[in-house]
């Protein structure tokens, strides 16, 4: 379905909230977009962050993006779930995603909760919708896109 609606992806493979920060204004805030959805936090947390750290830069995320495009409707994703391993738990991953819905209420922005959504029975990324464990594959895009759409 097509939304008439130019959606540009400005994300990057192994990024991380710090190297989006700096790369912000740059890649993205320059095009003063009317809306921006994130979805940021797990490869920090992969690399050991702290929920707080993780938090606190995804915050500072919503402050540029504000200052620099003030009327720019803003959304974060939930972080997807995962087939377990060595640097992700879905144990983890589960109350960095409550610490992230709290920040998007307090800062009114809006939170896309695609865990549930893209879980098993077991509470494990569904391999209906991932190729490895940690990506979605184009039945998980699917899932994403439906999401995306009706915030886009």
């Amino acid at each position: 379905e097509k939304s008439g609606k130019a959606v540009y992806n400005r994300g990057i493979g192994g990024d991380t909230t710090n190297r989006l920060i700096e790369r912000l204004e740059s890649n993205v805030l320059c095009l003063e977009p009317e809306k921006v959805v994130y979805l940021i936090g797990t490869n920090d947390h992969a690399k050991g962050a702290d929920d707080e750290y993780i938090i606190s830069n995804i915050k500072t995320v919503i402050g540029m993006t504000r200052k620099t495009c003030p009327g720019c409707e803003i959304a974060v994703q939930s972080i997807y779930p995962v087939i377990d391993h060595k640097q992700r738990k879905n144990k983890n991953l589960k109350p960095l995603n409550e610490k992230l819905k709290k920040l998007c209420r307090e800062t009114d922005v809006v939170y896309i909760d695609l865990f549930d959504s893209l879980c098993d029975s077991n509470g494990s990324f569904d391999k209906t919708y991932t190729y490895d464990g940690l990506h979605p594959n184009v039945y998980g895009y699917e899932v994403v896109t439906k999401a995306l759409l009706e915030f886009i």
